[in-house]
């Protein structure tokens, strides 16, 4: 599950964000799309907390050299702290809460002691003019559950407002 954490810009307190990601594990076994919306606030002058709803596709390699696809629906919290006016460093939680494997044909919700991840989190903010900002994200994360180190690096549109 690919984690974001959106910039808010100068003069503003509140950010509204789109994102799409692309993913992966360390071991190259696993690869991720996904797309997320997000909210993010500033807490005075320098720290944002952020929330955010994602939808992520995960393809695994198994050891028969077949596919397996799994479609999760994560909720994700973060929080950071703004080095510049275009870059932010932070951290934060992940939990998928629904997930639909290749070949089921409904979602099914995930239990409290699965599917959880955390990571550490920057974003650089390569373009904003007024409300509106273009900003990329790169994610270091563990899964908590499958042991296993993942990466990800998201491209995001933000309003400010």
């Amino acid at each position: 599950m690919a984690q974001s954490l959106s910039n808010v810009m100068p003069g503003f307190k509140h950010s509204w964000a789109a994102s799409g990601s692309y993913g992966g594990t360390f071991d190259g076994k696993s690869w991720l799309w996904g797309v997320a919306t997000d909210y993010s606030r500033f807490i005075g002058k320098r720290w944002i907390l952020n929330g955010s709803l994602a939808f992520d596709q995960e393809t695994t390699r198994k050891q028969n050299n077949t596919n397996e696809v799994e479609n999760t629906l994560t909720l994700q919290f973060a929080s950071g702290v703004s080095i510049t006016k275009r870059l932010v460093l932070g951290g934060g939680f992940a939990k998928g809460i629904i997930d639909n494997k290749q070949g089921e044909s409904k979602w099914k919700w995930k239990k409290m002691s699965e599917d959880w991840t955390v990571g550490a989190l920057g974003v650089y903010t390569y373009w904003f003019n007024g409300h509106h900002s273009l900003d990329v994200t790169g994610s270091l994360e563990y899964r908590i559950n499958e042991v296993k180190w993942a990466y990800s690096f998201d491209v995001g549109y933000g309003y400010s407002f």
